[in-house]
């Protein structure tokens, strides 16, 4: 009998249940080392600073829970879309009981180092050296390795600005900011665009005496709920809105601007940047708006220098007796484990991963991968899901990955994707397109949803699949490990969203709205795409 082989799994976050999850899923043993007391990474809220991430205390997550959900653990439908942390959290841990993960974590362990064994040309195999909550060390030998860390690990400065050495105010990092208590009556600079941001400065304007808040190029805001309260994610994240984005790029980009300046003229708001909705990270806040519409927050352009207790911006505006500045200005991400930092080598945040996971690996034995390192414009978790599912896929031969010089090929061409598409920033190195990368991945592992097979077998879901939220249930209905809850999952997405928001009847049957124009313009390209798939079948045929 075949020894069981085993995995290490390096972090006991979302990433690294998953992972751990999908190991079991294939027949491999997950050894999750946790360096913390606890899992569940920056969703485990902690009042104290240190240098493991955290969210805030009154956090909500970005993506709705529909779209954030694992591909068979839908969400509870009582939950809110947008969950509190805590209701997060509870989600998290309960994949990871339900999914039998926790018994192979080890918490207070931290792994030290990585390397390869003498001969991993042949069994693809790495040392792995870890210390444990009394301070002994160890090493262990093991098949596989998962990086499972995040990308929220070191806090990212700006680079000084002139006078800021003499400023005697304070400066703190978004990574140490825990809630409003302290700030009241207290003038507040915040710098940054991120959802960070956001959330920071939307949760001070109520409190502090003045918010302050500072952005280089302005920012794209979309609201977390669209048309009727819905969440934004699940009524624009659509196959056919993917379809609409292929054939003609520029009314999609029309369509969402418009719909982003419904929620708030960015012109007349004074924060509408020069580049495209499209060329950056999506920053979310229904807020803001009334923030600045009240003069509680108040947008400034990017800082020139500081004084004793001041803030001049490039404008020429000064703001006088300045309390506190919070830089929410993202985080650098290293690997210093993996080969004390040579394996992933990374230089201003970039790195080259073949599809966001696989380092370069001559031997092609392709044993070692990171989990998790994109940012989508959609939710991380189906991403990181997806990423686990290809890589033990892949590591039980079940899929090929390309040779060492395809991979290098992948990744010079991601380069130029993020080169051509966003904003120039050390902050845009690691983002993809959600429904594209989606797809891709899935279509080496064979699970990708097919709509129009469902054409005449079963319209309802192929419709669901076209005009319906993209969700990641769809990627287990067909290929490897696919779920016989997927369709009803799908089907039943909207009605627990529903449930979620809806706490008292009102005696009135609710009927989610279309934006009638864009659907129009999208029924004809499906109906297009459809014909010129039937006709290319009947011509094969």
């Amino acid at each position: 009998m075949d020894q069981v082989k085993r995995c290490a799994i390096i972090g006991g976050s979302i990433s690294g249940l998953t992972s751990a999850k999908w190991a079991r899923e294939y027949g491999i043993e997950p050894v999750v080392f946790e360096a913390a007391n606890y899992i569940g990474g920056l969703w485990k809220y902690k009042e104290e600073d240190g240098d493991l991430p955290t969210v805030m205390k009154s956090t909500v997550i970005n993506s709705s829970k529909e779209c954030a959900a694992l591909s068979d653990y839908p969400p509870p439908a009582d939950a809110g879309p947008y969950m509190h942390h805590t209701k997060f959290y509870e989600y998290i841990v309960n994949y990871a009981k339900d999914n039998h993960v926790t018994q192979h974590v080890r918490l207070n362990h931290r792994v030290n180092n990585v390397w390869k064994t003498k001969d991993y040309s042949k069994t693809g195999q790495w040392h792995v050296e870890y210390v444990d909550d009394k301070g002994t060390v160890y090493q262990e030998v093991f098949d596989a390795v998962l990086s499972c860390v995040g990308h929220h690990t070191t806090p990212n400065w700006p680079k000084e600005w002139p006078g800021q050495q003499e400023f005697e105010g304070q400066l703190t990092h978004a990574h140490s900011y825990k809630r409003s208590r302290g700030y009241d009556d207290k003038v507040v600079v915040v710098v940054g665009a991120g959802n960070s941001a956001m959330d920071i400065i939307c949760e001070l304007g109520r409190v502090a005496k003045q918010v302050h808040w500072s952005t280089r190029r302005g920012a794209w805001i979309s609201p977390k709920c669209t048309d009727n309260g819905w969440p934004t994610d699940m009524a624009m994240q659509r196959r056919f809105l993917y379809y609409l984005g292929q054939f003609a790029p520029w009314l999609l980009e029309k369509y969402v601007r418009d719909k982003h300046n419904r929620h708030l003229d960015h012109n007349l708001y004074g924060i509408q940047p020069k580049h495209g909705v499209f060329n950056q990270h999506p920053t979310a806040s229904d807020e803001l708006p009334i923030r600045i519409a009240s003069d509680l927050v108040l947008p400034r352009p990017d800082i020139k220098c500081f004084g004793r207790r001041s803030v001049e911006f490039i404008d020429g505006t000064v703001v006088e007796n300045v309390d506190e500045v919070v830089f929410a200005t993202g985080y650098r991400f290293r690997f210093g484990f993996l080969e004390n930092g040579e394996l992933v080598p990374v230089d201003n945040n970039k790195c080259r991963l073949y599809k966001q996971m696989y380092p370069k690996d001559k031997d092609e034995k392709n044993t070692c991968a990171v989990i998790g390192l994109a940012q989508p414009q959609g939710s991380i978790l189906p991403v990181l899901e997806l990423q686990a599912r290809l890589f033990f896929d892949a590591f039980t031969g079940n899929t090929k990955l390309p040779s060492c010089d395809g991979m290098e090929k992948a990744n010079d061409e991601y380069q130029q994707f993020l080169k051509d598409n966003f904003v120039h920033s050390e902050r845009y190195t690691i983002e993809i397109d959600y429904m594209d990368y989606m797809n891709k991945v899935g279509d080496m592992l064979g699970c990708s949803p097919k709509p129009f097979d469902y054409l005449l077998s079963d319209p309802l879901l192929c419709y669901h699949l076209i005009f319906g939220s993209e969700l990641p249930y769809a990627f287990r209905l067909r290929g490897p490990h696919k779920w016989s809850g997927a369709r009803k999952a799908i089907l039943e997405a909207n009605k627990r969203v529903e449930m979620g928001i809806r706490k008292r009847e009102t005696g009135t049957k609710f009927t989610y709205g279309y934006d009638n124009g864009i659907y129009v313009v999208g029924i004809v390209i499906i109906l297009v795409v459809g014909l010129i798939v039937n006709l290319g079948m009947s011509v094969l045929a």
